[in-house]
């Protein structure tokens, strides 16, 4: 059965698995409960009002009911809708595309062009009958990789083994897969833009190159009837795709394929550990819940402003997948980051340098940690069963005054207490909020030589030494880490300060950091930690010019405590 989700604006959510009143009552259950957000309860009338709302029904539950009866299904009869089915699913086969529900909604209801006839959603086609298109064109021929023609295929053989030629331009089955949107009208009839294709930092020749693969591509599926479903609007919010046997799928506007989570960071945090306004992902929630627009065309975008161009490249990478969208949406002003504000306050330090003010502690220590987790039995009784997460090593181990070592898990749920404990909009920092705090850092600008030099004795003195559940140090001269053991054993294990003071550097700010390659602290996206070099932890000091300030180029493990 095809399932979909409807977000509504407060962080409700319904799923949505048929059209019939008693679908969509189940649906209206759906949000009230699974769906609904915790701080708030809401009628089962409202949830169904808003449903029949977004699929285009004016006058509420009462005027979609009857409109149902007497319209909707009167509509589904004549234009022979017989199956409902989720027609995007496909076993795996030699597909160069993959489709999916947001894709579609997108086109459909924001590209702001008129609705196709048909589209292409590919039902039961694959490269293989793309191919054999090829054959009997009579423009066109496939050669192997070595450029010999063929008339039969060898299927034991990878489909990227053959390319389609005509006219001097060729469609591999990469070609044909960079071409798998709907941005271009390469799967759309009738046609009204040129084919698009999602591939970056191309020069000019690679780009004509394209060009020539996806009118190749665009051609061929227009000489199939295998693959394309009827385009069949009910009105402008609601709109039907049919194929030929009469299976069918519907689609609406501001659909999502995937179930919100309300806790992504299960099982080291429950839900008592976080509250929504505590959590990393604020793009996130306001992704799915608030975004209202042509996400596929946005994406493509914010991968063209983000990845630079052939002469000027960029270095970045996009790991979680959200960063470059949220940048090309804030720069755009559709997204705009929710700013809290608070007077200052002893124990922070307070900067106005940048666009906004920001109030920030000092590192978080050992005996402030341990005072969370004293206070939060629960929590500390939790994160003991987990077994990949390291012993924390508190003040029986530490001085209380040093900093803390934790996960990244720990650092949002001390975060999430002391924001719930001083009713202040606390979080951890943004790696651009780093940054304007670190500016002045002599760590931030070394020069090639000075790199170098700071090297050898970076790497030689680590700060630190591993100790074994019986308290025992190993090779604390070196600092080298224990022999490989089991990861059960391992975590027991601590790792703890040397005697030797850190060596720390304040910025102008106030910002106090530890100036060692060997420790980072955490910022807020999930797994990104930055040093005292505007570095990612495993990024070599010696890069710092090609690398500071994008902590996001090796994200840490988030369960790890830096051992």
């Amino acid at each position: 059965m095809p399932v979909s989700y409807l977000p509504f604006k407060n962080l409700h959510f319904a799923e949505i698995t048929g059209l019939d009143p008693d679908s969509l009552k189940q649906s209206a259950d759906f949000a009230r409960n699974e769906g609904r957000d915790a701080e708030a309860k809401f009628k089962h009338t409202t949830a169904l009002n808003f449903i029949a709302k977004s699929l285009g029904v004016k006058g509420g539950w009462a005027s979609y009911q009857k409109e149902y009866s007497e319209s909707i299904e009167p509509f589904m009869e004549k234009h022979r809708l017989l199956k409902h089915q989720d027609i995007l699913k496909h076993e795996w086969d030699d597909r160069f595309y993959h489709f999916y529900p947001e894709q579609i909604s997108g086109r459909l209801f924001y590209s702001g062009r008129p609705f196709p006839d048909k589209i292409f959603i590919g039902d039961g086609f694959n490269y293989w009958d793309l191919l054999e298109l090829a054959m009997k064109h009579p423009d066109m021929h496939v050669e192997t990789q070595f450029g010999e023609q063929v008339s039969v295929f060898d299927q034991h053989q990878p489909p990227a083994t053959f390319v389609i030629k005509m006219h001097g331009g060729k469609c591999s089955l990469s070609d044909a897969s960079c071409h798998a949107n709907y941005l271009g009208d390469q799967f759309c009839d009738p046609t009204s833009e040129a084919p698009v294709a999602c591939l970056y930092r191309l020069d000019d020749e690679h780009r004509a190159t394209l060009e020539k693969a996806g009118n190749i591509l665009s051609a061929l599926i227009r000489r199939t009837t295998i693959g394309w479903a009827e385009v069949i609007p009910y009105n402008n919010h609601l709109v039907f795709l049919r194929l030929a046997d009469g299976r069918y799928d519907f689609f609406y506007k501001n659909m999502r394929a995937k179930k919100f989570v309300k806790n992504p960071y299960l099982p080291y945090l429950r839900d008592k550990d976080i509250s929504k306004k505590s959590r990393s992902d604020e793009f996130s929630l306001w992704s799915y819940f608030q975004y209202d627009g042509w996400k596929e065309q946005d994406e493509h975008n914010a991968n063209i402003m983000c990845l630079g161009t052939v002469s000027e490249p960029s270095n970045r990478v996009d790991y979680t997948g959200e960063e470059f969208l949220k940048e090309y949406l804030t720069r755009k002003g559709r997204f705009r980051p929710e700013i809290h504000h608070a007077s200052p306050r002893g124990g922070y330090h307070y900067n106005n340098d940048g666009d906004i003010g920001l109030c920030f502690t000092d590192l978080i220590t050992v005996g402030q940690f341990a005072k969370f987790l004293g206070n939060n039995e629960g929590y500390a009784r939790h994160r003991m069963s987990l077994k990949d997460v390291g012993h924390f090593a508190g003040p029986e181990f530490e001085p209380a005054d040093l900093p803390a070592a934790v996960t990244w898990y720990d650092a949002l749920a001390y975060a999430s207490w002391r924001r719930s404990v001083e009713k202040l909009p606390l979080k951890l920092l943004d790696p651009d909020h780093f940054l304007v705090l670190a500016d002045g850092l002599k760590s931030l600008a070394p020069d090639r030589d000075e790199a170098i030099s700071l090297h050898h004795s970076i790497h030689t003195d680590r700060h630190f030494t591993f100790y074994s559940p019986e308290n025992d140090a190993y090779e604390p001269e070196t600092g080298k880490r224990p022999d490989y053991m089991s990861k059960e054993v391992f975590n027991k294990w601590t790792l703890r300060y040397n005697q030797k003071p850190l060596p720390q550097e304040i910025s102008p700010a106030g910002l106090k950091v530890v100036r060692s390659p060997w420790f980072s602290e955490w910022l807020s996206p999930r797994g990104q930690a930055i040093n005292a070099w505007g570095l990612c932890p495993p990024c070599d000091i010696t890069f710092a010019a090609e690398y500071k300030g994008n902590p996001a180029h090796g994200p840490f493990a988030p369960s790890s405590d830096g051992k």
